[in-house]
């Protein structure tokens, strides 16, 4: 294994893929941490089943249902559309609608959605996820027919409501995206200060965020990322196979250390491949040892961020998870060492007590004299 000594001398010419340029360009770019809320219908992967969409734009856009948005989505629509004439105050919905002729229906002769909102018609195929192979002049024809003699829909619009634009010709129908359908509702709903809410309010909001999600175009600053990353693909996978070596540095180093600790004695060092490069390293627990009325663990973690010192206390007898009362003990026992410590959240009800850290690639020796110094101290 390569040591923390040879690799510092070998490692300009393992980081030659990190030229001038590519440094240059990385430095250029932001990195902004958004915190969103999670969405329900993509945790239960329900965001892009284009049946699920369909059943919660029918539900919205009928007047008569107890949403709270009014005619709110058709004005969006309206706005969208370009239509020049008062919106409608009620709204009526049908879904999945099969188009009949005679007793047989043409091949995916299955409309998503229909509105009909008095005098104006609105025919609605929703798409997220599959191709664009619906016959829309199907619909169209047979919309056509349908409602000839119907005096009270003499304005028709076809839509078909996607995330991006397909490059199909669309003929008769007219595109909306997703993303600027749900913007403007809820642009419209801002501008009434008594909206109201009801019981399924959270949910078609979660809806919205899952649609907006979806549609939502790169920030300035993520198509700059989005670019970099295109140009510089090949680097950034030879950045990333870089970690096995960073683990195998720290492996060779760690096993170099717990070979000087008694506790450690023939104890193993595991890599930790973790997510995220901060948290990159490898640890190694020792052996159970005797501190007054508790058995402990010793934890060495080596990462790239830093190299920390973790305690766990047992209970001396049969070496069981404690209480946190019996915990509380120990950490009184601490302070009357005057040990410093910071107590970390439970894994799996074990406690973590952080008692120790050193810089990232600190000397072994260092490294070494601390943790047998406090051992001594502890027992």
């Amino acid at each position: 294994m390569i040591t923390v000594k040879e690799w510092k001398m070998d490692k300009k010419v393992d980081i030659e893929i990190l030229d001038k340029n590519f440094l240059e360009n990385f430095k250029i770019l932001k990195f902004e941490k958004k915190e969103e809320d999670e969405i329900f219908l993509q945790l239960i992967r329900a965001d892009k089943i284009e049946a699920v969409s369909t059943k919660i734009l029918a539900y919205i856009f009928d007047t008569h249902n107890n949403h709270g948005l009014g005619s709110l989505p058709l004005k969006a629509l309206f706005t969208l559309l370009g239509i020049k004439g008062l919106v409608p105050k009620l709204s009526t919905t049908k879904q999945e609608i099969s188009c009949f002729y005679g007793r047989k229906i043409k091949k995916n002769g299955r409309m998503d959605l229909i509105i009909e909102a008095s005098p104006y018609l609105f025919v609605i195929e929703n798409k997220i996820r599959h191709k664009l192979d619906n016959p829309l002049e199907i619909y169209r024809e047979w919309v056509e027919k349908k409602y000839s003699k119907n005096d009270d829909f003499t304005e028709k619009h076809y839509i078909v409501l996607g995330v991006n634009k397909p490059k199909e010709d669309l003929k008769n129908f007219k595109f909306v995206s997703h993303h600027n359908l749900v913007t403007k509702i809820l642009e419209y709903k801002g501008e009434i200060s008594s909206a109201e809410s009801t019981h399924l309010t959270p949910f078609i909001e979660d809806y919205f965020r899952a649609m907006k999600n979806m549609n939502t175009a790169l920030s300035q600053e993520e198509s700059q990322i989005l670019d970099f990353c295109m140009n510089n693909f090949a680097k950034l996978d030879q950045l990333h196979d870089f970690k096995e070596k960073i683990a195998s540095v720290f492996e060779s180093s760690l096993i170099n250390i717990v070979q000087e600790i008694e506790v450690f004695s023939g104890r193993e060092v595991y890599r930790d491949f973790a997510d995220n490069w901060k948290d990159l390293g490898v640890y190694s627990d020792s052996q159970f040892f005797f501190v007054k009325e508790w058995a402990c663990v010793l934890q060495i973690h080596y990462q790239l961020e830093r190299i920390g010192l973790y305690l766990t206390p047992y209970s001396k007898t049969h070496k069981k998870v404690l209480s946190r009362e019996k915990f509380e003990e120990f950490l009184v026992y601490l302070k009357s060492l005057k040990i410093k410590f910071v107590e970390h959240e439970p894994i799996n009800n074990e406690f973590y007590i952080e008692i120790a850290k050193f810089e990232p690639m600190a000397e072994n020796s260092k490294i070494i004299k601390k943790i047998n110094e406090l051992i001594s101290r502890l027992q």
